[in-house]
C-alpha cells in the first residue's frame, strides 16, 4: 500500500497469478458491478512501480480537481498508464 503524497489517498497493488476467470471480472468491472471498484490492470504491460504510482497521483490529482478524462479514477488509472489517447475494454 503506498500513500498519494498530497492527496490523502492510498494506492493498494495486488497481484493475482493463474487467474481463470478474467473475461467475467473484464465484463463487470467494465459494467461497474463488482466492490469495491478496482482498476484492471494486466501486470505484464506495467513497467514498474514507479509508472504505476505516477499514473495513480496524476489519477487521484484529476479526480480531486473534477477533471478526469475518464468516467472513473479507476479507468484515468489506465488511461495514464497507457502509451496512447484510446483504452478499449
Amino acid at each position: 500500500m503506498f500513500s498519494l503524497e498530497g492527496l490523502d489517498r492510498t494506492l493498494s497493488i495486488l497481484l493475482f497469478t493463474d487467474v481463470t476467470n478474467s473475461k467475467e471480472i473484464q465484463e463487470k468491472v467494465i459494467k461497474a458491478q463488482i466492490e469495491p471498484e478496482f482498476a484492471f490492470v494486466n501486470a505484464a504491460a506495467v513497467l514498474g512501480l514507479l509508472p504505476l504510482r505516477l499514473a495513480a497521483h496524476k489519477a487521484a490529482t484529476y479526480d480531486r480537481r473534477g477533471r478526469l478524462v475518464c468516467k472513473s479514477l479507476h479507468a484515468e488509472l489506465v488511461f495514464n498508464l497507457s502509451g496512447s489517447k484510446h483504452v478499449s475494454g
